[in-house]
């Protein structure tokens, strides 16, 4: 894989895989009134036979974790974010 910083962010790609026909991420940030607008730009598509709706949910299910972590440690309560 491929990690690199982006104006604002990461991008992270996956440039070989096994399971994986193409796997894209890209991570922004940006001043938003008093705080900071976060988003994520997902792209997968793997090489196994699997609905497209049950790719969405499990790549829905963890940004959504992802991001209570991260809001989590932003608000300050110490806690660190966790590596699943």
């Amino acid at each position: 894989s491929m990690r690199c910083p982006i104006p604002g962010g990461w991008h992270s790609k996956m440039m070989s895989s096994g399971d994986f026909e193409q796997h894209d991420i890209q991570w922004v940030s940006e001043p938003s009134g008093n705080g900071t607008a976060v988003s994520i730009r997902v792209k997968v598509s793997l090489k196994a036979p699997i609905p497209d709706f049950l790719i969405r949910n499990t790549v829905t299910k963890g940004l959504s974790q992802t991001l209570t972590r991260l809001n989590t440690v932003l608000d300050g309560d110490g806690l660190a974010p966790q590596t699943d």
